[in-house]
């Protein structure tokens, strides 16, 4: 089972970000729940 691209979107839209540029990366934890962790700021 992978992460489709729009899940990850609306997991972010949750964390308050805007754009996918502001993902570093996204987990699918075991539970089913996609995590999405920011990338820091340059």
């Amino acid at each position: 089972m992978g992460i489709q691209d729009d899940d990850v979107v609306v997991m972010a839209r949750d964390k308050v970000l805007k754009s996918p540029d502001q993902i570093q990366f996204a987990v699918l934890e075991r539970s089913g729940e996609i995590s999405v962790i920011e990338a820091e700021e340059q």
